[in-house]
């Protein structure tokens, strides 16, 4: 990536002390990669005075301008050299009326809508979903089990982690576990979920159940 060409823009953020602003350089990324560098090396804060996560966007030409999708490359949203970016701090929503939807994609493309009071993962939950939603994707997967090549076999039988809505309205994982390996995808790499630590969930993120050679689940929010 270092050999890619940098993006020089003038970044504008707000701290104690008021607006700020500098030239900083960087390669061609998404958004949702190159905040959390920026917050790091600014050295702003990730929550607020009452203990609340503070969600930061990038905005193109001006604070009040519509943020920029977190997913997509700087480049394909006409960031060019030279433009002046915002990276705006804002408060995560509590209001529990406008909670996204948290949708799971299986390996097949099965998707299951989790409902506001959460759900713990565990392999019959899984399969069971599998069979209603796709019984000929759940044959296949039966045969797989006899042979002991299933990804879910890696899943627990009982619970493996939790997926809820936090207090603030937004939806977290969580595994009481230290026997089974439950990962999230960061920095499009698999790191493991700590014991007990709620994992805030955004658009896009996978979840690993089982380790390396466990079930994969993309999260949607909708």
């Amino acid at each position: 990536m270092s050999d890619q060409p940098r993006i020089t823009v003038t970044l504008h953020w707000r701290d104690e002390d008021g607006w700020q602003q500098r030239q900083v350089a960087f390669v061609d990324q998404t958004p949702q990669h190159l905040i959390p560098r920026l917050v790091e090396a600014l050295g702003l804060s990730s929550i607020d005075h009452n203990g609340d996560q503070i969600v930061y966007e990038l905005r193109l030409g001006g604070e009040q301008r519509q943020a920029l999708q977190p997913r997509e490359l700087l480049s394909a949203q006409n960031v060019r050299i030279g433009n002046d970016i915002w990276l705006v701090a804002r408060m995560a929503s509590p209001d529990l009326n406008h909670t996204q939807r948290c949708i799971l994609h299986l390996p097949d493309g099965t998707e299951i809508v989790i409902g506001p009071r959460g759900q713990v993962l565990t392999r019959f939950w899984l399969l069971e979903c599998l069979k209603l939603l796709n019984p000929d994707e759940y044959r296949r997967e039966e045969e797989r089990s006899l042979q002991g090549q299933s990804v879910f076999m890696a899943v627990t039988r009982d619970s493996h982690c939790t997926i809820h809505l936090a207090d603030r309205g937004y939806w977290v994982v969580t595994t009481e576990r230290d026997d089974v390996i439950t990962e999230w995808a960061v920095e499009q790499e698999f790191e493991q979920i700590p014991v007990g630590a709620p994992i805030r969930l955004d658009n896009g993120m996978r979840l690993r159940l089982g380790g390396s050679g466990g079930v994969e689940i993309a999260v949607i929010l909708a």
